[in-house]
């Protein structure tokens, strides 16, 4: 269910600083997952940790360093066409690093190697949906062209893996639902977290240097409407998105997973800390901008800085907390893009 829209009025915000946690290493054991599904050690095998590209020694075995805060990492491999992730690419950090973590990569089904070539070519052809959509409408002629085209892709691929034209066509529909929403939900949750941590900076910048010139508060009106602009594009399409994933992904996980970031979002980061500060601090800074009496103002100013040093913390902490959540989602969300059922 969707919350309501809400509109908030310019605000200030004080940066608190964190200091980094020293990294931790962890060993993880690379296995190949076989046809019998028994396993065996891959040696200098790849794997991307958190984008970064790692490679195993002769033992299988690579050593990565985590960020000290690190509770997860987010594992994939360098080409879905060769292997796939066994199970969640999200990789729970134990609490003892001495402790070995396995990560299994099995070969990618038949449909999973059909849909990525049918993906591939369509590609290299440059045909998309919505072309297609719009030229049923625009020109008869091409629009046909272009389904004997795609046609002809798809029964070259049914062929090549033994696949059915049923099962084909189901599995590329699901792809295009993914590509087009990754990067709907993508925009969305990104653009919220930048615009969040935008009005966080502008007003730490406007605390520190601004606060004897009200007038220059004025002057932000822009970064709080781009705010607003973004909490409700996310907010207005929650349930869609969430919808989605279920849908294209085939994944309550996932599906359950963009609910949580969201809740965190709006009603954490938005609703506990932002808001807050709006009608805590709103009238005390009006009241600051059109004061004469020096006293007053230097006890308004005071005021404010004891409200921002009591609300800016806990919002701080919490889009530190938005942005690992959003990091490791979307990551999630994207390693999954091109993995079938088998």
């Amino acid at each position: 269910m969707n919350s309501p829209r809400t509109i908030i009025l310019p605000l200030f915000f004080f940066w608190a600083i964190v200091s980094p946690a020293q990294g931790r290493q962890y060993s993880f054991i690379i296995q190949i997952l076989l046809e019998n599904n028994a396993t065996k050690t891959a040696p200098y095998f790849e794997i991307l940790f958190d984008g970064n590209l790692q490679k195993a020694n002769q033992d299988g075995v690579i050593s990565y360093t985590a960020a000290g805060n690190s509770q997860e990492v987010l594992v994939n491999t360098p080409d879905q066409r060769e292997y796939v992730i066994v199970g969640s690419s999200s990789i729970p950090l134990p609490a003892n690093p001495e402790k070995s973590i396995t990560i299994v990569v099995r070969k990618p089904s038949q449909k999973e190697q059909a849909v990525l070539q049918m993906d591939r070519e369509m590609r290299k052809l440059n045909i998309k949906m919505e072309q297609l959509d719009s030229l049923r409408k625009s020109n008869s002629d091409q629009y046909r062209q272009m389904l004997k085209v795609q046609d002809s892709i798809f029964t070259m691929i049914i062929r090549k893996y033994n696949i059915s034209e049923a099962d084909l066509r189901s599995a590329t529909e699901k792809m295009r639902g993914r590509d087009k929403y990754f990067v709907e939900i993508s925009a969305a949750l990104e653009g919220y977290l930048n615009e969040a941590k935008d009005i966080r900076d502008i007003f730490k910048d406007m605390l520190a240097f601004s606060l004897e010139n009200p007038k220059s508060f004025r002057l932000f009106d822009s970064t709080i409407e781009v705010y607003n602009r973004a909490y409700n594009m996310l907010n207005s399409n929650n349930n869609e998105y969430e919808k989605a994933v279920a849908d294209y992904w085939d994944s309550e996980e996932l599906a359950l997973g963009f609910h949580s970031v969201f809740d965190f979002a709006i009603n954490d980061t938005h609703r506990e800390g932002i808001l807050p500060l709006n009608t805590l601090l709103n009238q005390k800074v009006n009241l600051y901008i059109h004061e004469s009496s020096k006293n007053r103002r230097k006890e308004l100013k005071t005021e404010i800085t004891i409200t921002l040093n009591t609300v800016i913390p806990f919002l701080d902490n919490n889009l530190t907390i938005l942005e690992s959540k959003i990091k490791y989602y979307i990551g999630k969300l994207e390693s999954q893009k091109n993995t079938y059922s088998r």
